[in-house]
């Protein structure tokens, strides 16, 4: 009698605990009191959407050179990281995504970057007269070789092209304190700052498990869940 007596207050013992795990899950699957946003959220941005946001004389250095007179910029994306704690908020770039696409891209390209180099140099020879040939230029400054010159033009240029393009980049990076309300999202421009209702408004918002669409009147910003 006392054996089926425990064995049902361990029965009833091991629902109550298959009960409550159900509900921890539950929770761990939700954002509980931040509006379904405290989790990571990422989403992909074009280099020419933020060539474009960007000044008229940074687009000026940018268009500068010979990357941007060959290659497709549109192959160029940026994974943008929106993470959201209970309380905070935090827009992140992937450095390193970015710059392994940006090689694989400039690999597909260079031999026309070089090609383009290599008639620009000869067209301002011609022009200037300073130099007979592309030979004469590269010995003149240094190198052993034309093919030496032009490698290394192209290492700068490459340099150069990246530096710039994340120095934009991270323009568009921000993190800060943000509230919710009726489906309105607003972002405090620092951690130090509190939220302004009144003037920190950033854009209406939708969530679900797996997307999170962010609108405002000139632009709309779509994640999948991370």
């Amino acid at each position: 009698m006392k054996k089926r007596e425990l064995m049902k207050k361990m029965c009833a013992g091991m629902a109550v605990v298959l009960s409550l795990s159900t509900v921890l899950v539950g929770c761990g699957n939700k954002s509980i009191g931040s509006g379904g946003l405290a989790r990571k959220w990422v989403r992909e941005v074009n280099i020419q959407d933020i060539i474009d946001s960007t000044s008229e004389s940074n687009q000026e250095a940018i268009y500068q050179g010979n990357f941007t007179k060959v290659v497709d910029l549109d192959e160029l994306n940026v994974e943008f990281t929106l993470n959201f704690t209970l309380k905070t908020y935090k827009i992140s770039a992937s450095e390193r995504k970015f710059e392994k696409n940006y090689q694989e891209v400039l690999d597909r390209y260079e031999e026309k970057i070089k090609k383009r180099m290599i008639r620009n140099l000869k067209e301002a020879d011609e022009k200037d007269g300073e130099y007979k040939n592309l030979k004469e230029r590269a010995v003149d400054s240094g190198y052993s070789s034309t093919e030496e010159m032009i490698n290394d033009f192209y290492e700068v240029d490459r340099k150069l092209k990246l530096e710039q393009f994340e120095t934009l980049i991270t323009e568009w990076e921000k993190e800060g304190n943000y509230k919710y309300k009726d489906g309105k999202l607003y972002f405090s421009k620092s951690k130090d700052k509190d939220v302004d209702m009144n003037n920190d408004y950033y854009a209406d918002y939708t969530v679900d498990d797996t997307k999170l669409v962010l609108k405002t009147d000139t632009a709309t910003e779509t994640y999948t869940a991370k």
